[in-house]
């Protein structure tokens, strides 16, 4: 079992030799079975090539998920999913409707049944609409469900990712919406 709690970290202030101590919020319990090893060895194998290089471009998205799993605040823990997810499936040129992409993107990548494309997509399209409320001053708590579906996503899409041979962004989001768009290519648009 990993719990991700009480995690003691102190960092040091060289000017002021402060100490500043850190502690994770507690209760995250995830248990692992002997057929997680497999799938933890993969990943594994795949981090420890990228030790001492340039940072692949999933390791924003790795950073922002390992820190929202670490915060006690639940409105910040939504933040840093979301980045790690647009750090993931966002493009430096997209434009319009970025809720509308990013969802598609997402929904596209993790779920080859079109049903549950369509289920994963509102979901992460009404997870953006939260996020964008907290980021804008909209007010109201998060749903504890969204919070940890969206948790769920963004675990599922890094582990997806980080094995994937993809070795750009571009090159996956290219690859997504080639594959959206029946192989005709071309940007993703949103419905009129």
């Amino acid at each position: 079992q990993i719990w991700v709690s009480p995690i003691g970290w102190t960092g040091m202030s060289f000017i002021a030799g402060s100490t500043l101590r850190l502690v994770a919020p507690s209760g995250d319990r995830y248990t692992l079975s002997p057929e997680d090893i497999p799938a933890l060895e993969q990943l594994w194998t795949r981090v420890e090539g990228r030790v001492g290089v340039a940072p692949p471009f999933w390791s924003l998205a790795l950073h922002r998920f390992s820190d929202a799993v670490n915060r006690a605040r639940a409105d910040d823990k939504f933040l840093d999913l979301w980045i790690a997810c647009e750090s993931l499936f966002g493009h430096r040129t997209d434009t319009g409707e970025i809720g509308y992409q990013l969802s598609l993107r997402m929904a596209h990548y993790l779920e080859s049944d079109p049903g549950k494309r369509e289920e994963m997509r509102k979901l992460a399209k009404r997870a953006y609409r939260a996020r964008g409320s907290g980021v804008h001053g909209g007010g109201g708590q998060v749903a504890v469900e969204l919070q940890q579906e969206m948790e769920n996503l963004t675990r599922r899409a890094l582990r997806k990712v980080m094995v994937s041979p993809h070795s750009t962004a571009e090159g996956m989001i290219a690859e997504i919406e080639h594959s959206i768009n029946g192989g005709s290519g071309g940007q993703l648009r949103a419905p009129p």
